[in-house]
């Protein structure tokens, strides 16, 4: 993908460069400490601001574009970009994972009738989960498709400054996932999770607009041989694909601003222990997921994205 970027002109770095692979009892793959270079995360709690908004953004829309270049011009060339979360394989483990958190979610969701009625929609649906992340996932050839990073919360981007203070580059790390795609669910995932709360509340259209600018920009330079999409077909996919952002509200977000825990591991979600359902009504009862749940829900009903039924 900086291959692509290279031959159109422009140097253009999407991650660490990677060096080798030791195997062993444990694996381990060799990469550049970006912290050498300047580079350093976010705090997941506080959220970022539109300054650090814009550079992720113009750094993702140039890896989608690159990403849908390829796809554009090869085509699905292995099954290793296949999505795994829409794997029927693994439809025994999400739908664990659904019935354990379900009841933390649902028992944040009395404080206000303004809850109530969030909760009656959001009870409908999320029935049938794994169905409804297929189909919100699933895309044929008349899709604007490309490949996805997976995983675009706070921790999973380095950001660089200026002497000044402000970002001044962001690169992305923990490529485990990536699959081919519609670009939406990588930006619903970075905007429920990782701006800060008045920016995810208040600037949401401007976050898309900002992201679609870059991404149309960064697919003229990469002379893209299809039809680029418009601000408007963004929408239109935003709103196609909008179980997978409820998702992110209700799966990825409790988990991005909770406290740090001993217990923050797959058993502390799947565990039946004490100890295990404890971590769950702790990550779900957590005040600031609740500021952020509130404002988000408001804005995701605004715009129909809680009535998937």
């Amino acid at each position: 993908m900086e291959q692509l970027w290279a031959e159109a002109g422009e140097s253009v770095r999407f991650g660490p460069h990677y060096w080798k692979t030791v195997e062993g009892d444990t694996d381990i793959i060799v990469l550049d400490d970006l912290s050498d270079e300047g580079y350093s995360v976010a705090n997941r709690q506080e959220g970022v601001g539109m300054e650090h908004v814009h550079v992720l953004l113009e750094k993702l829309a140039k890896f989608h574009a690159a990403g849908a270049v390829l796809y554009r011009m090869h085509g699905r060339t292995t099954p290793l970009y296949d999505c795994m979360l829409i794997d029927p394989a693994g439809k025994d483990f999400m739908d664990q994972y659904y019935k354990v958190i379900k009841p933390e979610f649902f028992g944040i969701l009395s404080s206000t009738p303004e809850d109530e009625r969030y909760k009656a929609k959001l009870e409908k649906s999320m029935e049938n989960d794994f169905e409804k992340t297929t189909a919100a996932l699933t895309f044929d050839d008349s899709d604007f498709v490309t490949i996805c990073h997976a995983d675009m919360w706070t921790n999973n981007h380095m950001y660089s400054y200026h002497t000044s203070g402000t970002p001044k580059d962001a690169l992305l790390i923990d490529y485990q996932g990536p699959f081919y795609g519609s670009p939406v669910s990588d930006l619903f995932y970075y905007i429920v999770s990782s701006p800060s709360l008045e920016v995810k509340a208040t600037r949401f259209d401007e976050m898309v607009q900002y992201y679609h600018t870059q991404l149309a920009e960064a697919l003229k330079k990469l002379a893209y041989p299809g039809t680029i999409p418009c601000l408007r077909d963004l929408h239109i996919d935003m709103l196609k694909r909008g179980f997978f952002g409820m998702q992110c509200l209700y799966g990825i977000l409790p988990v991005v601003l909770a406290d740090k825990s001993e217990n923050a591991n797959m058993d502390g979600f799947f565990g039946e222990s004490e100890e295990n359902q404890k971590f769950r009504r702790d990550v779900y009862g957590n005040p600031l997921y609740y500021k952020h749940l509130s404002a988000l829900l408001k804005l995701f009903d605004s715009r129909g994205l809680l009535d998937f039924e």
